[in-house]
């Protein structure tokens, strides 16, 4: 008697199961057709140009619906075009924790990873401008910032207090340091750091705010993945290098110049033994440890500083310069080029170089090397001196001949003598033209001396680096004087400039 009792209360359970699953069903329904509308209406929003309306309700979306993905990753793009990669970090991880299927949040949060690291490593270089985060980090000099007169068209900086520039993508300007400072800048750790003269080098937030220093130091790199500052010193007569690590202690590494940092190593040049003639290449691990001598050079005496001068690290091979500029005639002497493995074995000299510039390069993987053989070239003036032609020489087989390329070092702008501005980008040993002798911003030839070239006018390039989508550099307009038995330049006016890479527009910033 009780059992058809039984089933009809069954019945009448699954019957309300039923129910509510379709009624769960519809909800479902219904909330997704609500979430798409303001996904749509975000769309709409962004479209037009509505970004603030269209970020107020992404976060309204992730509170609302927090296991759904698609609110997070949109917001993580939103914040990420207004470079606010911090909030997009943010953002994302919070969706991985939340979200029911996080999987297209972690392919963004492996994205944004690789973008941080690339923006990282072009800021921590040592160049005049920087670029971070669509921000632009510069000095804007003042004519008291900079000296008046000079052996040579390029004038160092003086004592006078210049400003350390955060600018936008809007052009609104952030003045972040205001004191004596110049050249050049590295940005590590949302630090920019910097040399301040007598004070030493200067750090301040990429927000502004109170600068520290660190006496008889200027910045010299950085090892990304160690998380260290490395910066030279000089104590007495000793160069020294040292590091800063996250505890804001430093610790001296090695005494020496430094001559390069790749893959956690510093490339050093130990001083010289009173009355030897050797000089020697080191290597140590940016933490002190490993510290060796890979090999040496003996050098012949001359009026002139000898020494290691340009450092080229391909692979697990070191190539390097050495020689020593004539104190009176200002030519390169005694120079040569040579190479070494970065254990200490394969030394070997490679050419006799009249420039310390040079370029190692792969063809079809064959190591190349151009340099300059007989030309002599004098030290830079205002950026590295190059040549228009050079030798290229095969290193494997030492095969050699003439090359119609630029002589010029990798990754830095240099002039070739006839008014051109090249950069040597990558190892395709393929050059990329800044500037044009038709733009009129170099003077060719030698440079004037003697009382029949009194007021003669000359133009300069200083400070010139690659940073973001630009090309920015210094023109210089001078004037030779001759006076009793003194000679010197002038600086007539100094204009800082940026020139589009992508439509070659060229633009003066501010001059002084």
């Amino acid at each position: 008697m009780k059992r058809p009792f039984f089933y009809r209360r069954l019945c009448t359970i699954l019957v309300i199961l039923t129910a509510l699953v379709l009624l769960c069903s519809g909800c479902e329904k219904i909330q997704e057709r609500n979430l798409q509308k303001q996904l749509d209406q975000v769309q709409t929003l962004l479209e037009q140009e509505k970004e603030q309306e269209a970020q107020t309700l992404l976060e309204q979306l992730v509170k609302d619906a927090p296991k759904d993905s698609r609110a997070y990753g949109l917001l993580s793009d939103l914040y990420l075009s207004q470079n606010d990669w911090k909030s997009a970090q943010k953002i994302l991880e919070q969706g991985i924790q939340n979200a029911k299927d996080p999987s297209s949040l972690k392919e963004k949060q492996q994205s944004l990873e690789k973008k941080i690291d690339t923006q990282n490593q072009a800021a921590a270089v040592l160049q005049p401008v920087i670029t971070y985060w669509g921000d632009t980090y510069f000095w804007k000099y003042t004519a008291q910032g900079v000296e008046a007169q000079n052996s040579t068209p390029v004038y160092g900086i003086s004592s006078g207090e210049n400003q350390l520039i955060r600018q936008n993508s809007d052009g609104a300007e952030t003045v972040l340091y205001t004191g004596p400072g110049g050249g050049n800048l590295l940005l590590f750790e949302e630090q920019i750091y910097f040399s301040a003269g007598e004070k030493g080098m200067g750090a301040v937030s990429i927000q502004g705010g109170e600068a520290s220093f660190v006496e008889n130091a200027s910045p010299a790199g950085c090892d990304l993945s160690a998380g260290k500052l490395l910066f030279s010193s000089q104590s007495g007569s000793t160069p020294t290098i040292g590091a800063v690590g996250s505890d804001n202690k430093s610790v001296i590494i090695a005494q020496g110049r430094l001559l390069a940092v790749s893959g956690g190593r510093i490339y050093y040049q130990p001083p010289q033994q009173q009355g030897s003639l050797w000089l020697q290449l080191c290597s140590v691990n940016t933490d002190g440890s490993q510290d060796k001598a890979l090999c040496q050079v003996l050098l012949d005496p001359g009026q002139g500083e000898r020494s290691l001068h340009e450092v080229q690290v391909v692979e697990n091979t070191i190539y390097f310069s050495f020689g020593m500029y004539h104190e009176d005639t200002g030519e390169f002497v005694h120079g040569g080029i040579a190479k070494v493995n970065d254990d200490g074995t394969g030394f070997k000299s490679l050419a006799q170089a009249s420039s310390p510039l040079f370029l190692v390069y792969l063809d079809n993987g064959t190591p190349m090397l151009r340099y300059q053989s007989q030309e002599s070239i004098p030290s830079g003036q205002g950026v590295p001196q190059g040549s228009s032609s050079c030798q290229s020489l095969n290193i494997e087989t030492g095969d050699s001949a003439v090359s119609p390329m630029p002589c010029g070092p990798l990754g830095v702008p240099f002039t070739d003598g006839k008014g051109n501005l090249w950069v040597y980008p990558d190892l395709s040993g393929t050059p990329t033209q800044l500037l044009s002798a038709s733009e009129g911003f170099l003077s060719t030839g030698t440079l004037p001396s003697g009382i029949q070239q009194d007021n003669t006018s000359w133009k300069t390039v200083s400070q010139a680096c690659i940073s973001g989508d630009y090309l920015y550099f210094t023109a210089i307009e001078s004037t030779y004087n001759y006076t009793g038995n003194s000679s010197y330049f002038l600086r007539d006016s100094s204009q800082v400039m940026r020139k589009s890479l992508s439509n070659g527009k060229a633009e003066s910033l501010y001059s002084y």
